[in-house]
């Protein structure tokens, strides 16, 4: 009896530190229909860019003074401020990437919103992204303030982003397996013990 629960105890250890090799595997394996984290920069990039469309046209259509150019940079920063302040944007815009950079120019002719790293809504391939031409001399880098302003809105992101990577099959296979590998584990050194307390205690009483 003593033999068997030995054997218990122990193929069960066995069988959680296989599932724990295997979970980390799953980990390891690429998911081919979890989107990387470059499409999920472009898709809420462009998101941002349909929403600076819809501000753009709103203020327009209220203010006699039109805007129609943007320049990356300051100058967007500028104009994004004055959207905020005129309630065109109920808060700033959280950024896709530290390089995302948003201008749009001859908007009221058919212009459109263009970051300067995935180009236009309209831009297909990640790596030729369709830039509208504007004068790059007149760029300037956005401040440390308008980065720190971004801060709240972006770990609302990062919040959204994680649960996009725990939805991943991936992740959710490798939280099964180790919950299944702690288990086997905890349970097959319980029975392990238990098996050398109950040998040494009929060792004491043939003593």
């Amino acid at each position: 009896m003593l033999k068997n629960n030995n054997k218990n105890g122990f193929s069960l250890i066995e069988l959680g530190i296989c599932l724990l090799i295997i979970a980390v595997l799953v980990a390891m394996t690429p998911d081919p229909l979890h989107p990387k984290t470059s499409y999920i920069e472009r898709r809420d990039c462009f998101s941002n860019q349909r929403l600076i469309q819809g501000a753009i046209e709103m203020y327009n259509m209220d203010v006699s003074d039109m805007v129609d150019t943007v320049i990356p940079g300051r100058d967007y920063e500028s104009f994004e401020d004055l959207l905020l302040r005129e309630g065109y944007f109920k808060e700033p815009l959280p950024l896709s990437s530290p390089e995302c950079s948003y201008g749009f120019v001859n908007i009221t002719d058919n212009g459109s919103v263009f970051c300067k790293k995935h180009g236009t809504i309209e831009s297909k391939d990640s790596k030729n992204p369709i830039i509208p031409e504007y004068d790059k001399s007149q760029e300037k880098p956005l401040t440390d303030t308008y980065y720190t302003s971004k801060e709240k809105v972006n770990k609302k992101r990062e919040y959204q982003i994680m649960l996009e990577n725990f939805k991943r099959p991936n992740n959710l296979i490798t939280i099964i397996l180790v919950s299944l590998s702690v288990i086997s584990l905890i349970t097959g050194f319980v029975q392990y013990f238990s098996a050398i307390k109950v040998k040494r205690g009929k060792n004491e009483s043939t003593e």
